[in-house]
């Protein structure tokens, strides 16, 4: 059975943002998950105003996950998944931080928490996942906070069983050590497609044009092959859904593919 899975980050409402502001953007945004039909997405930067027209646009889909201190304030990396095909066993949320279960914490010269939301879910073929959904801190000097962030989200997702998907705003390039970090437990799905589509950046800054900058991954781990990969470019005229390209894969659900015996981590669960 296969399993659809999106990461994009839409963008917080900036009014700065002129043509490209989220009341421009917002049905364009519901359309585009929409039509690519997605089983579960991973979003990254919504805000209450933007879940709650999400809700509204998209009732097919239901979602999980707190905001960065552990209310309704602020930015969220929530996850929609769709109601006729998958059902969550089970939902938490921990943080980016040396006490990554107190809420809405913070370490490393992280600036503001930064939450992970993750969740045990079943497909309608039966097959049990857990999808973690994150979002990168993103200052020059948050350098080493992503690489602790980068061991605690390893363990954890190594922690949560034998088919695991990640999916987030990274905030580092891919071959960075960020990456290869979470390498040494996980694949890449587009290195791991015989055919991605879409440029390999994923940041375009409403112009199209996409930097060498691939920071959004959908990783995986477990019996889990890759299908497809597309990175997606939708625009309206001269209008875009959102700052960054938003990716898909297509997962196959692959009896096959065997995890590979756990390995000596690097690091502890929770980083000191």
């Amino acid at each position: 059975m296969n399993l659809r899975v999106m990461s994009f980050n839409i963008r917080y409402p900036e009014p700065a943002d002129g043509l490209h502001s989220w009341e421009n953007r917002r049905e364009f945004v519901a359309d585009l998950i929409r039509s690519e039909a997605p089983d579960v997405a991973g979003l990254q930067e919504p805000v209450m105003e933007q879940l709650q027209f999400l809700d509204h646009a998209l009732p097919e889909y239901a979602r999980f996950g707190v905001g960065r201190y552990a209310n309704e304030e602020e930015k969220f990396t929530a996850v929609y998944y769709r109601r006729d095909s998958v059902e969550i066993l089970e939902s938490a949320a921990f943080w980016l931080s040396q006490t990554p279960d107190v809420p809405a914490s913070s370490s490393w010269r992280i600036h503001k928490p930064y939450a992970v939301n993750w969740a045990r879910m079943r497909h309608v073929s039966g097959w049990e996942f857990s999808l973690f959904n994150t979002h990168f801190p993103y200052k020059s000097i948050q350098a080493e906070a992503r690489l602790h962030a980068a061991e605690l989200l390893r363990d954890r997702g190594v922690a949560a069983g034998e088919t695991v998907i990640l999916t987030g705003d990274f905030n580092s390039l891919a071959g960075s050590e960020v990456h290869r970090i979470l390498l040494a437990q996980f694949r890449d799905a587009r290195d791991e497609a015989e055919n991605p589509g879409g440029p390999a950046g994923t940041v375009h800054g409403f112009t199209g044009e996409a930097l060498a900058r691939r920071v959004d991954w959908i990783l995986v781990r477990g019996p889990l092959s890759v299908n497809s990969f597309q990175t997606l470019i939708a625009r309206r005229e001269a209008l875009y859904p959102s700052d960054h390209f938003p990716i898909l894969a297509e997962l196959r659900f692959d009896t096959s593919r065997q995890t590979p015996p756990p390995t000596a981590l690097e690091s502890p669960a929770t980083p000191t």
